[in-house]
């Protein structure tokens, strides 16, 4: 786990301060005691941590009429804990009330933020109408707060959609609009991840040659900002280009940078990195039928919504297996 210099100090006082919250017996005082301790927490990566500071921060501020911010704020970060986790009905839950109360203040930009959260809900359960409406609802507010950053993540999710319905010129066009937000926002790793979507994008509308640079860029944009889990599904989509062109040394040594980490996350970058170890392997001439079991073991922990995205490439794996007797 990587650690920000002085957490350990930050982490002692903010258990000072909430000690001496706790002695006001005041309860908008302790509750932003506890919520100091929740983002330390989170910062940690200690997400079982983080989501019981909320919930106690929810029984301290359930009566108090002074603490409808924190009733909300704790709602809005639980969903997202619960998301985080794949909880998606108590995730939709605590957004949807989380949301009514940013509507009730009109805070714009928590808005948006609770819009973009239920979207994501959505597409995890591979409901692509659903997630439109909201992100539709999501760039209007986008509109009224002018933030580049907040553009950026919606042009993102509709990228996700795109590929939910197989438009890869619709992912592309999303994914260009993206990096080009990154870029004014000098995000190296928003950048590494757009430029990669793009070359995906390229890839399946047979443009390999156009996606090769994207992806040298994208790796590059991810060791610059040293984003670990970005460079390796970048390694991914380098590997599936470099097998589709015969460049197979390569390819190998892409997707072996990427196991080691991705194989430990879970998820659909793990079943990707899987699925073409599988089609390195039978073009090394090798058995992939690991690589195979692998992949079929992350499908079936995924959800709906990221299992379409991935459930084809297995297949395609499945078949290429059989083929080979």
């Amino acid at each position: 786990m990587v650690r920000h210099a002085g957490d350990a100090q930050l982490k002692e006082t903010a258990e000072a301060c909430l000690a001496a919250a706790r002695r006001s017996g005041e309860p908008l005082t302790v509750c932003r005691g506890i919520r100091a301790m929740a983002s330390l927490a989170r910062r940690a990566g200690d997400f079982a941590a983080a989501e019981a500071c909320e919930r106690e921060i929810l029984a301290v501020a359930a009566t108090e009429e002074g603490c409808e911010v924190e009733r909300i704020n704790a709602a809005g970060n639980l969903g997202s804990l619960a998301l985080r986790a794949g909880r998606l009905d108590e995730a939709e839950a605590l957004l949807t009330q989380a949301l009514a109360g940013h509507r009730r203040r009109e805070w714009t930009p928590s808005v948006l933020r609770g819009l973009q959260y239920l979207a994501h809900v959505q597409l995890e359960r591979g409901d692509a109408a659903a997630a439109v409406a909201l992100l539709e609802e999501a760039d209007q507010a986008v509109e009224r707060s002018g933030s580049l950053y907040e553009r950026m993540v919606n042009e993102n999710y509709h990228g996700w959609v795109a590929r939910l319905g197989d438009d890869w010129a619709a992912v592309l066009r999303h994914a260009e609009r993206a990096r080009a937000l990154a870029v004014r926002l000098n995000d190296a790793s928003a950048s590494a991840v757009e430029a990669c979507n793009a070359a995906e994008a390229l890839l399946e509308l047979g443009r390999a040659a156009e996606a090769e640079p994207l992806l040298d860029y994208a790796v590059a944009q991810s060791d610059r900002a040293g984003a670990g889990r970005v460079g390796a599904e970048v390694r991914v989509a380098q590997a599936r280009l470099l097998t589709r062109v015969g460049r197979i040394a390569e390819a190998r040594a892409a997707v072996d940078a990427a196991l080691p980490l991705l194989g430990t996350i879970g998820g659909s970058a793990a079943v990707e990195a899987w699925v073409e170890a599988g089609h390195v392997a039978l073009a090394e001439g090798g058995d992939a039928a690991a690589a195979l079991a692998e992949a079929e073991r992350g499908l079936g922990a995924m959800g709906v919504g990221p299992r379409a995205l991935v459930s084809r490439q297995v297949e395609a794996l499945r078949r290429a297996v059989a083929a080979t007797g």
